[in-house]
């Protein structure tokens, strides 16, 4: 079942993920976001109310890179970017404040069901524990 409203998609996602439902925060624009963690990696779906479609942002944080990789890793980056294609393809993003690196990804709430979001968030979960890895080693 789509679900149609940002609160509903959470609550469901919740019980997928089989987290408890935390309150959403929202920021200063009145986006309403979810913050969970997820085998020691924070997730956020952060919802978009100024679009014309109900969607909202998935972000996977994988951390920062550390500043003898940073030049390195920001041009793999860059160069991923080119081969993740459509329009709901994951892109990377980078934090200015805090210099963290995120997998970010755009959920149309009507058009694809928890279960699949679930399936791409543990997939990115994934990643991140192997970025979190390669930066440690580093």
């Amino acid at each position: 079942m789509k679900h149609a409203t940002f609160p509903d998609f959470c609550s469901a996602l919740c019980r997928l993920l089989a987290v408890p439902e935390p309150a959403l925060q929202s920021d200063a624009l009145g986006r309403r976001r979810l913050s969970v963690m997820c085998e020691g990696v924070r997730v956020d779906l952060v919802d978009e109310p100024s679009t014309a479609r109900p969607q909202a942002r998935l972000l996977v944080h994988l951390g920062t890179v550390p500043p003898e990789l940073e030049a390195t890793v920001l041009q793999m980056l860059l160069q991923s970017h080119h081969e993740l294609t459509g329009a709901q393809a994951p892109v990377f993003v980078r934090d200015p404040l805090s210099g963290g690196i995120a997998l970010q990804q755009r959920v149309p709430l009507r058009q694809v069901e928890p279960a699949d979001v679930c399936e791409r968030l543990w997939a990115a979960v994934e990643q991140a524990s192997g970025w979190a890895w390669v930066c440690r080693a580093a």
